[in-house]
């Protein structure tokens, strides 16, 4: 799938399948994204600011770069999540597994629930 660019801000995405699709620089400020499929995806400078995120499943995604500002990943998969040069300021992570994930780089200022 191929959605390079789209903007979906304020999209109801809950339970949405987007694994391995093709999401670079894509808007989703302000979209629900609750138990959304996004394994393996590639997330390149897509922009999540606001984004509603609870139990999304990124495991294997490529966030690089990624806006992830004030977003609710609470109980987020984020397994081996390349997070590299992101922007997660005041995102929150309570619960979120990041085991494996690659945040080299990565603002964390604010961020609630990093371990």
């Amino acid at each position: 799938m191929n959605f390079i660019g789209a903007d979906f801000t304020n999209a109801n995405l809950q339970g949405a399948n987007l694994s391995y699709a093709e999401c670079e620089g894509a808007l989703f400020n302000f979209a629900n994204l609750t138990g959304a499929h996004l394994m393996s995806g590639d997330f390149c400078r897509a922009n999540f600011t606001d984004a509603e995120m609870v139990r999304v499943n990124l495991t294997d995604a490529n966030l690089y770069e990624a806006t992830v500002v004030h977003a609710n990943l609470t109980g987020a998969e984020l397994t081996r999540v390349t997070l590299r040069d992101a922007d997660l300021t005041g995102a929150n992570l309570k619960s979120a597994d990041l085991t494996g994930a690659i945040m080299d780089g990565a603002n964390t200022s604010g961020v609630r629930g990093l371990k």
